[in-house]
C-alpha cells in the first residue's frame, strides 16, 4: 500500500532521475513509521528523490532529496541529557470536557543533545522521553497530533515534564470555570528519575542518555 504511493528515485549523472526498485519496512515501537528507501541500499555519494503522491487523488505530490554522506552514528555515540530549571506556569492540557484546559503547573524543560559534531542527524532519530519505567507523552490537547518519536514540544529532542500544583493568588480565575473536572495532571509533584532514547530508523543503532532526577515539586508562592 506505501509503495503505491511513494516512489523512490536516483539521480544519474546526466542530472535525470530513475527510479528504482523500493523497499519499506515497519520501524518497531513506532506505530506509524516507516523506512523506505532503494531494495539494493543508499549508496554512499548517490542523490536520492523520495515522492509521495498520498491516498487522495489530486493531491499535490510532496519530495524530499536525500544526499547520501559517509557519516556514521554509531551505537556508541553519546547522548546528552539536560534538565532546565523548574519554574510554574499555566499551560494547555487535555481535558475530559472539552480539547484542553489550564493548568498550573510546576515544570521542568529537558534537552537530549547530541555531540557537536554529529547535530546533522538530530531531526532523524525518533525521540522517546522515559519517566521512571513509564513513556512520557502527554499532549496539548485532545486535537492535537504528535508524530511518533516525537513530543509535544515543537522543537526536536525537547520535552516537558510537568506537576499539576495549586494556582496562586492572581490565577485562581482562570482555573475556576474547570474545577473538578477531569484533565492531565501529569506527573506526581515529587522527584522522578528521566532519561532519553534515540533511535535511528532501519539499524539497532539505540542512543540513551544517563539518568537524572528532575524534581516537580511544587515551590511556594510569593505573598505581596
Amino acid at each position: 500500500m506505501i509503495l503505491a504511493q511513494v516512489s523512490v528515485e536516483e539521480k544519474q549523472r546526466d542530472g535525470t532521475f530513475e527510479q528504482v526498485p523500493a523497499m519499506v519496512e515497519a520501524v518497531s515501537g513506532f506505530d506509524g513509521v516507516f523506512v523506505i528507501g532503494p531494495r539494493a541500499g543508499l549508496r554512499v555519494g548517490a542523490t536520492y528523490r523520495f515522492t509521495d503522491r498520498g491516498e487522495r487523488r489530486g493531491k499535490v505530490p510532496e519530495q524530499v532529496l536525500v544526499t547520501v554522506d559517509a557519516a556514521l552514528l554509531e551505537a556508541t555515540t553519546p547522548l546528552f541529557l539536560r534538565i532546565w530549571p523548574l519554574y510554574s506556569e499555566t499551560i494547555r492540557v487535555v481535558d475530559g470536557g472539552s480539547c484542553s484546559a489550564p493548568l498550573w503547573v510546576a515544570q521542568v524543560l529537558t534537552e537530549a543533545r547530541l555531540p557537536d559534531l554529529l547535530q546533522g542527524w538530530g531531526h532523524q532519530l525518533l525521540y522517546r522521553t522515559l519517566v521512571g519505567d513509564r513513556t512520557w507523552r502527554p499532549k496539548r490537547g485532545a486535537c492535537q497530533h504528535i508524530p511518533p518519536g516525537r513530543s509535544w514540544r515543537d522543537t526536536t529532542a525537547e520535552d516537558l515534564l510537568y506537576s499539576a500544583c495549586p494556582a496562586p493568588t492572581g490565577e485562581t480565575g482562570k482555573h475556576r470555570s474547570y474545577q473538578g473536572r477531569s484533565r492531565d495532571r501529569g506527573l506526581e509533584p515529587t522527584e522522578h528519575v528521566v532519561k532519553v532514547q534515540a533511535f535511528l530508523p532501519g539499524t539497532d543503532v539505540v542512543l540513551e542518555t544517563e539518568a537524572l532526577t528532575a524534581d516537580l515539586g511544587c515551590p511556594g508562592h510569593l505573598e505581596r
